[in-house]
């Protein structure tokens, strides 16, 4: 977030349970933040990190080796190859 404070002009209501209710004021007396803003801090935490997420890929590293093995393999599928070699039914004339 840009260092100016950002112009709260929209609303987000929930309904919980009683219990989380309780839970989330307590933490949020924790952190020393009112419940509103607790809650927005946490669920804009939680959108930021998934929106992120989205835009990787991740995977064990013997993994993304063995990915890269294989676009390095520059040996001849023998499948792929007997498809290039077919006759093409389209006229090339």
């Amino acid at each position: 977030m840009s260092t100016k404070a950002a112009i709260r002009d929209s609303r987000i209501d929930t309904r919980v349970d009683t219990a989380t209710k309780e839970l989330i004021a307590k933490a949020a007396g924790l952190a020393k933040q009112t419940v509103s803003s607790f809650v927005t801090e946490a669920a804009r935490e939680k959108a930021e990190l998934l929106l992120a997420r989205a835009d990787q890929t991740i995977m064990p590293a013997q993994q993304f080796d063995a990915m890269l093995a294989a676009l390095d393999d520059t040996s001849v599928n023998q499948v792929l190859q007997a498809v290039l070699d077919r006759p093409s039914r389209i006229d090339s004339r």
